[in-house]
């Protein structure tokens, strides 16, 4: 499985570890900024691994929608770690 043309490279690692440091904050993050409206969906079903831990989850919230000429939405994504209770 190949991914579709014109897809971004997002560094999910570095953008998980920023979150991180930073829990209950929201944070638009330079990557999230013009990314496609599927890219929600990523997030909330942690369909990359580096978004699937047990300590908490990643919301995402969609701010500034775009419609573009050739017909794609794409949106400015605001993000926030939410750790689980009890988690030091």
């Amino acid at each position: 499985m190949t991914r579709s043309a014109g897809s971004r490279n997002i560094p999910w690692a570095d953008i998980v570890k920023t979150l991180r440091s930073h829990p209950g904050q929201w944070m638009l993050l330079p990557p999230m900024i013009g990314v496609p409206i599927r890219t929600v969906a990523i997030i909330r079903e942690r369909r990359r691994a580096v978004l699937r831990f047990d300590d908490g989850i990643i919301r995402v919230r969609r701010k500034a929608t775009a419609w573009r000429d050739d017909g794609r939405v794409v949106c400015d994504l605001w993000l926030s770690f939410v750790p689980k209770e009890g988690t030091p």
